[in-house]
């Protein structure tokens, strides 16, 4: 009987996401930094390795206590006959974990400065904290999804609350979205690869701009989603639209056939119709209704028996009855 390992970040990992089930699972907790410290120490003691404690609790802390990724830097420290001091660890784990960046870290660290815990734990010096291009950089290519990362910064940047009467940092952060558009387009239309190492700069400059200790994280943006949702629900509805017109084979719809093309039925058909048997109907007794009243509501109802449109019953989620249009 074999015996299949698998290795994911998280129990909710999508890799394992259907043999969570049935699989085994064990969780390894992240190593407190004082006892990887304790660790790293006694390794270096029988390596031979000369290590200050505070060094140590340096590289902990930028490994992010990732006891393999502390190893292998004390490897090639040892390698290069050095002595594990904080410069050396500096030197050592410049854009060390940036392959496990993620797009929330990203938007976070431009839209919000680096705090002095935060600044301690990755090994940097206050001048180092305020050279932010290259790090800015680096993360925005490390995360792997640029394009994300930019629609998140044109979702979030509006919604900020700075006093600027003159708008003028909202008129730079235009310039630059307008920019990366130009250069993204350009560089998959006509496939100039070359412009990709200079993208990530783009998203720089959103930094200086809005970043601010007072902003809110960044969440996932959702208006690009929720508008991909309504296009797939309207594209369903404009091919039913088309698949009764078509179905419907007697003399009424003919006259419909030529307007059926996309493009017409998404920009001209379907908004009118929607017009035509939306009419301002007054809600009384039949007795009392007007002469041209009527006359709406027929044409209304000949217009809905010819292109097979109804009104279903339902319920809303507060349990009241609704009619809905189908399709």
């Amino acid at each position: 009987m074999q015996r299949l390992f698998f290795l994911g970040i998280t129990r909710w990992a999508s890799s394992i996401s259907k043999l969570r089930s049935i699989a085994r699972i064990v969780q390894f907790r992240v190593p407190v930094p004082t006892q990887l410290v304790k660790r790293l120490r006694d390794i270096c003691e029988v390596e031979g390795l000369k290590a200050d404690s505070r060094a140590l609790t340096l590289l902990a802390n930028v490994a992010k206590s990732d006891f393999r990724g502390c190893l292998n830097t004390l490897q090639m420290i040892h390698t290069r006959r050095q002595d594990v001091t904080e410069t050396i660890v500096r030197n050592a784990t410049v854009g060390m974990k940036e392959a496990e960046t993620t797009t929330q870290a990203v938007w976070n660290d431009i839209f919000i400065p680096l705090s002095k815990k935060r600044v301690k734990d990755m090994g940097m010096t206050g001048d180092e904290s305020q050279k932010y291009v290259n790090r800015l950089a680096r993360m925005v290519e490390a995360s792997g999804t640029m394009d994300k990362v930019m629609t998140g910064c044109f979702a979030h940047y509006a919604s900020l609350h700075h006093t600027d009467p003159s708008w003028k940092r909202y008129l730079k952060a235009q310039k630059w979205l307008t920019s990366f558009d130009l250069f993204s387009s350009t560089m998959r239309t006509e496939q100039e690869y070359a412009v990709l190492q200079y993208m990530p700069y783009m998203v720089v400059p959103m930094y200086p701009i809005f970043a601010d200790s007072a902003n809110p994280k960044v969440g996932n943006p959702r208006a690009d989603w929720e508008c991909h949702v309504k296009a797939r629900a309207c594209e369903e509805i404009y091919k039913s639209l088309s698949g009764c017109v078509v179905a419907d084979h007697g003399r009424h719809t003919a006259c419909f056939r030529h307007l059926l093309s996309r493009e017409i039925v998404v920009a001209e058909f379907a908004p009118l119709l929607n017009r035509i048997i939306s009419p301002p109907l007054r809600p009384v007794n039949s007795q009392v209704i007007r002469p041209q009243e009527k006359a709406m509501l027929k044409k209304l109802v000949d217009v809905m028996v010819c292109l097979e449109l109804r009104f279903v019953q339902e319920k809303n989620e507060d349990g009241q009855l609704m009619y809905r249009l189908d399709p």
